[in-house]
């Protein structure tokens, strides 16, 4: 077995070759540091547009019923929550449910709606958003609210979280109280 004692003279190259090495090694080290330190600048404005984007083509892909465009803008992992308490879905689930609710592209006419507000809350990292819009749908033209997260993969955002609801307006509650009221008296006559 050899022992290699750097301080005996036929090692000098070794010890210079050494030292370079380990002071390469801490000052890697130390950059390294300092850059995760650091805060990436973002441009908030353009990530936002981006964001903005991706929420429109969503929209598009609905409207025109493509059920794969759509399927393929959430992650794999996605949680998608649809306005009754019993509509949560994975992607995979999903993607079965838009299936039958896209029969075909020339079957219905193009669903309208025109996005009333859209909020988007970029995060500090840059890679996620938090996006909330209204907008009015269907025969009923009852408020939409969409709450989502965008997650930043690559270049591209998806969608890690969707949810639908229904929003009321304070003076339609009375209404929605009302009716509710009502069906509720029918089932008992009935009884």
């Amino acid at each position: 077995m050899a022992v290699i004692t750097l301080g005996r003279p036929e090692f000098k190259n070794m010890r210079t070759s050494m030292l370079i090495l380990i002071i390469s090694t801490i000052t890697y080290s130390c950059n390294q540091t300092s850059e995760k330190g650091q805060k990436k600048k973002i441009d908030v404005d353009k990530e936002k547009s981006s964001v903005s984007f991706t929420l429109d083509q969503l929209h598009r892909t609905e409207q025109n019923k493509d059920t794969l465009k759509h399927i393929q803008m959430y992650m794999d992992t996605s949680l998608i929550l649809g306005h009754s308490p019993v509509d949560i879905w994975d992607k995979p689930y999903f993607k079965k449910y838009i299936s039958n609710w896209f029969p075909k592209p020339d079957s219905k006419p193009k669903r309208q709606f025109e996005i009333e507000s859209r909020i988007i809350k970029l995060l500090d990292d840059g890679k996620t958003a938090v996006i909330v819009e209204h907008f009015q749908m269907g025969r009923v033209r009852l408020m939409t609210r969409h709450v989502a997260v965008l997650t930043k993969i690559d270049t591209s955002w998806m969608i890690s979280f969707s949810s639908y609801d229904y929003a009321l307006f304070d003076e339609q509650m009375p209404k929605v109280t009302k009716s509710l009221d009502d069906v509720e008296n029918n089932k008992q006559i009935k009884k």
